[in-house]
C-alpha cells in the first residue's frame, strides 16, 4: 500500500512542474510512460528529493529500468522518510 500523502505530493510535482495529465498519474504507471524525456526524468527526481528533503541513491532508482513505477518511487521516498529519526516533542 502506498502512502497517500507521498503519492499526492509526487502527483502535484508531476502536474505542476512537468504538466503531466492527472489521469496518467497512477501508482502502477511506468516512468517511461509519462512522456518525460531523460532530462525531465532527472529533473523530476531532483524535484521530489527537494520536496521531501531526501536523497535517493542512484542504485535505488534506475530511471532506465522499466520496472520503475510511480509506486516504486513513492515507496522509496516513504522508506527514506521512515528511516529518518522522528524529532521528539
Amino acid at each position: 500500500m502506498h502512502n497517500t500523502r507521498v503519492l499526492t505530493a509526487v502527483a502535484r510535482v508531476l502536474m505542476e512542474k512537468f504538466h503531466v495529465n492527472q489521469d496518467q498519474i497512477k501508482p502502477d504507471i511506468h516512468l517511461n510512460e509519462l512522456g518525460l524525456d531523460s532530462l525531465q526524468l532527472m529533473e523530476f527526481v531532483f524535484a521530489i528529493e527537494d520536496e521531501f528533503k531526501v536523497r535517493i541513491p542512484e542504485d535505488q532508482l534506475d530511471l532506465k529500468h522499466e520496472a520503475v513505477t510511480l509506486g516504486s518511487i513513492v515507496q522509496t521516498i516513504q522508506d527514506h522518510l521512515d528511516a529518518v529519526p522522528k524529532e521528539q516533542p
